[in-house]
């Protein structure tokens, strides 16, 4: 089958900002001036301003965006095809995924989300952070053990964009200290209270000093990917805490995975 619903934002996002103005580069050079106090090289500031606010570099965001969503779309649709070819398969099903995976596109849900990127791909300082926006949207299609309400994922972007390298990689630590522990629907905090060591482990991985590892999880916390549960003496040293990843925060580092979005740096 082909989605089609892509194609309107897609075709919209390229008449979306106006040209720049004749005098922008001029605007941005006297405002370069005001930074000459602070010892910056003026080509830095200039570089800087015109590769994050020029409308054409907004654009070419958006562009790249949603260059990566169709690839993965690309992707989905070829499992599908190669699924059905497969006799084991039954085609009732695959039809079935085909037809959610269609109406998650047509959804205002899914609108919301295709626009929260957008403008968080306008703000985004680096290409793989756009990339991470097109995995969330087309990981959402898809059913999964952990997945949330159809209308978190604007709000699941909006978050992400808000986090970090170190964010991102805390939390997929999280994921595989906690893995399989627990289940969707289950919170069963003396499995996690006993898997203190996992949380060892992930701190020895990622070479964090202790302190900024939970920092670090105090901050996911905050954005609702992280819990704190209780901690049993005999099972802890007296600095450590036992932070476990929540049914969201699965769910992103899930989305995170998706297949088929690797796109060339502009």
């Amino acid at each position: 089958m082909s989605f089609g619903k892509i194609d309107d934002p897609v075709d919209a996002s390229y008449g979306a900002w106006k040209d720049e103005p004749d005098d922008l580069g001029s605007s941005f050079a006297n405002l370069a001036l005001k930074f000459s106090g602070l010892h910056f090289p003026q080509a830095t500031v200039l570089r800087i301003l015109g590769e994050q606010f020029f409308p054409g570099r907004r654009v070419a965001r958006i562009c790249y965006l949603l260059d990566g969503f169709k690839l993965g779309l690309k992707q989905l649709q070829a499992q599908f095809e190669n699924s059905e070819s497969r006799a084991s398969e039954s085609r009732e099903v695959i039809k079935a995924l085909e037809s959610s995976v269609q109406a998650k596109l047509d959804s205002p849900q899914f609108e919301a989300a295709v626009s929260v990127a957008c403008e968080e791909a306008v703000r985004a300082t680096n290409h793989e952070k756009v990339r991470q926006f097109a995995q969330v949207l087309v990981g959402s299609l898809t059913p999964k053990p952990w997945h949330g309400p159809p209308e978190d994922v604007a709000m699941m972007i909006r978050d992400l964009a808000q986090l970090g390298e170190q964010d991102i990689l805390v939390l997929r630590e999280l994921v595989k200290a906690f893995e399989g522990v627990g289940g969707p629907g289950f919170n069963l905090v003396p499995q996690y209270a006993a898997n203190i060591q996992g949380i060892r482990d992930s701190i020895t991985r990622t070479n964090f000093h202790p302190d900024d590892f939970y920092s670090t999880c105090a901050r996911l916390y905050g954005f609702g990917l992280v819990l704190e549960e209780q901690r049993n003496p005999s099972h802890f040293e007296a600095h450590e805490r036992l932070f476990r990843p929540t049914h969201r925060g699965i769910t992103l580092v899930e989305y995170l995975q998706t297949p088929g979005i690797e796109m060339p740096a502009e």
